[in-house]
């Protein structure tokens, strides 16, 4: 399910839910409710993890130091 994949990502960047609900730009307490399976994300903020995802990891990789 979603809400493992999502965990996985967060847990694999090493943040917890608050760190990452502002990393995409959400409410940590709706972050929480999306992770948890209370709440499906709608287009837009499955867009918006993506993109936060996408730009974490190119972050990381070109980081030298």
């Amino acid at each position: 399910p979603y809400t493992e994949a999502l965990k996985a990502i967060r847990e694999e960047l090493k943040l917890n839910q608050r760190e990452f609900a502002e990393l995409v730009g959400l409410k940590a307490s709706y972050y929480y409710q999306v992770e948890k399976g209370n709440r499906r994300p709608s287009r837009k903020v499955y867009l918006q993890i993506m993109d936060a995802i996408n730009t974490n990891q190119t972050n990381q990789s070109t980081n030298f130091t």
